[in-house]
C-alpha cells in the first residue's frame, strides 16, 4: 500500500488534499469588503508558493447567506495572484453576518 496521499481532485492543475464542496472558477469567488484582515503582498506570495508545492491543504470557505468569502481571501488572494482560474469551495452557512466576520 502507497503511503501517498491521493489527491480528492484538481484545481487548475493543482492538487486538492483537503474536503471540499466544488471547484469554481476564480473569478466566481467574491472577497468580504467588510473583512478586517490584511495579507500583505510577501503573505500572498508565500501562501501560493506553499499550494503551488503541496498542494491545497484547506479550501476557502463561502458563505451560504452571502455568497462572501468567510475564511481563506488569503489562499483566494494568491490564487489570484498566480493566475489560477480554479479554486476549491467549501460552503457554510451562517446565521448572520457577525457570525460570517467573526469565523
Amino acid at each position: 500500500m502507497s503511503s501517498k496521499t491521493e489527491p480528492k481532485g484538481f484545481a487548475d492543475g493543482v492538487p486538492v488534499y483537503c474536503d471540499f464542496t466544488e471547484i469554481v472558477p476564480t473569478d466566481q469567488v467574491r472577497p468580504n469588503p467588510k473583512n478586517d484582515r490584511f495579507h500583505p503582498p510577501y503573505q500572498i506570495e508565500l501562501i501560493g508558493r506553499a499550494i503551488s508545492v503541496y498542494g491545497w491543504r484547506a479550501p476557502i470557505t463561502i458563505s451560504t447567506r452571502s455568497g462572501l468569502v468567510t475564511r481563506g481571501e488569503g489562499r483566494y488572494l494568491a490564487a489570484v495572484d498566480r493566475g489560477w482560474i480554479e479554486v476549491p469551495v467549501d460552503y457554510q452557512h451562517y446565521e448572520t453576518e457577525a457570525e460570517e466576520l467573526a469565523d
